[in-house]
């Protein structure tokens, strides 16, 4: 979450009315400032409002400063508290700072400059909170995807390296089948590339920067088919385009080949053997100022249990040919990054279509 530039909210607490209203006659074209009479209509504020900066009198007939501030911090921890006395009472002070979290208090009749440097530090220092909550909760999310991308990686590439020494140590054995054999290791190899290559692109689209660059959509699609058109279940599946955006268009290349890599990529994967006519179609038009592009195929479609969390790190089907579930992480990472969103529609047996919705941004 971004924390909004916009004018400092200021709450301003007194029993008096007359001090309400200088306040706000000081500060209205500085900050947004919202005044109560009561503690009650204190609350219907804070509770409608994001307040960041809280300013209350001590001494109130209902509940004084002190008190108020001490219930604020287990209600509304957020908003940096400056507390108003028009007398010298230590106690009152130190209670204040103990009980309710107070970071200034000030002294009645109020400053206005002091009051104005008060407001302001207490600002920066709500909205760096917030930004360190953010960078908080991010990194708490990167350590934990961290663990299970260790974890998983680490079994996924051991899996294939023991099956791998398996074969060498009976090829020893039976000479006479190495053809064989050589087929399997090969087999286990691809494997081990693909997961390789799954681990090379999650590092790409979660650290690289947006490199914003002209695109050629046609290149794009016809480099990426050459890639996959060798794949052994591309066999016999129709490519069909009908790109109806400009040609060219401004976007991160990289970020856009492991999309729509990944995207056709699992299309040919999940093609059902059956089908006669296999097809995937590619598709990119413009909607609702958006660059969209659908990636649709006639394959066995995508079962229920996938569903919910179809685009989380290791998520994998029962499918016989699920991979390494990183490949729609990766995509949905990647569209975030560029400020787009991806939907998906799919039906069991009768195949699936991906939609991708991209900002437009226009060649200079």
């Amino acid at each position: 979450m971004t924390i909004s530039a916009d004018k400092v909210k200021v709450l301003y607490l007194d029993d008096e009315q007359n001090n309400l209203q200088a306040f706000k006659a000081v500060f209205r074209r500085e900050y947004e400032v919202f005044l109560a009479l009561t503690p009650e209509e204190a609350y219907q504020h804070l509770n409608a409002n994001q307040i960041e900066v809280v300013v209350s009198d001590q001494r109130m007939p209902i509940q004084s400063g002190t008190d108020f501030f001490n219930d604020l911090v287990h209600t509304h921890p957020d908003p940096i508290r400056i507390l108003l006395t028009g007398f010298v009472d230590i106690q009152a002070v130190i209670d204040a700072i103990n009980k309710g979290s107070v970071y200034r208090f000030l002294t009645k009749p109020w400053n206005e400059n002091e009051v104005r440097n008060s407001i302001e530090n207490a600002k920066d220092i709500f909205r760096t909170r917030k930004e360190l909550d953010v960078k908080t909760v991010e990194l708490q999310k990167a350590y934990d995807e961290l663990d299970q991308f260790v974890y998983s990686a680490s079994h996924d590439l051991r899996s294939p390296l023991t099956t791998l020494k398996g074969i060498m140590n009976v090829a020893k054995m039976e000479g006479e089948k190495q053809g064989e054999y050589m087929d399997m290791i090969e087999q286990v190899v691809d494997k081990m590339d693909q997961y390789v290559l799954n681990i090379i692109n999650y590092y790409r689209g979660n650290r690289l920067e947006i490199v914003e660059e002209s695109v050629n959509l046609s290149e794009l699609f016809e480099d990426l088919i050459q890639e996959i058109k060798f794949h052994p279940d591309a066999k016999d599946v129709k490519f069909e385009f009908d790109l109806q955006t400009d040609k060219e268009i401004v976007s991160d290349k990289l970020k856009l080949h492991l999309i729509f890599r990944n995207l056709i990529q699992n299309a040919v994967k999940y093609q059902r053997p059956d089908e006669v006519n296999k097809s995937i179609q590619i598709r990119s038009y413009y909607k609702d100022g958006k660059t969209c592009f659908e990636i649709v195929d006639n394959g066995s479609g995508i079962e229920e249990s996938m569903r919910i969390k179809l685009f989380d790190m290791f998520k994998r089907s029962h499918h016989p040919k699920s991979g390494m579930g990183l490949g729609l992480f990766i995509v949905h990472q990647c569209v975030n990054k560029l400020g787009g969103e991806i939907y998906y529609e799919t039906t069991i047996g009768e195949g699936t279509s991906f939609y991708v919705y991209l900002p437009t941004l226009s060649p200079s």
